[in-house]
């Protein structure tokens, strides 16, 4: 995707992720490296543009996780690693 053609590539990336795509996924289908994908991401929580599900969730703030997260496809992590927002 060239940035221009449809907004930044910022823009693409959050786009992605909020859809439901990891960053690697956001990444790869957006023709840019992980790493860059992976500063976007960090950038856009930095400014509080995006939180993970993790920050988001009541249920998973306590040191023990909620027997809910047991089902909840993404409890087991925060944006780049495998998870999504």
């Amino acid at each position: 995707m060239t940035p221009g053609a449809r907004g930044s590539t910022f823009s693409a990336v959050l786009a992605a992720v909020r859809r439901g795509q990891t960053v690697a996924s956001a990444a790869r289908s957006l023709g840019v490296s992980e790493d860059l994908a992976e500063a976007m991401v960090d950038e856009a929580r930095r400014l509080g543009l995006v939180v993970s599900a993790r920050e988001a969730c009541a249920a998973c703030s306590g040191p023990q996780e909620a027997i809910s997260c047991l089902g909840c496809p993404i409890a087991a992590g925060d944006v780049g690693r495998g998870t999504t927002l």
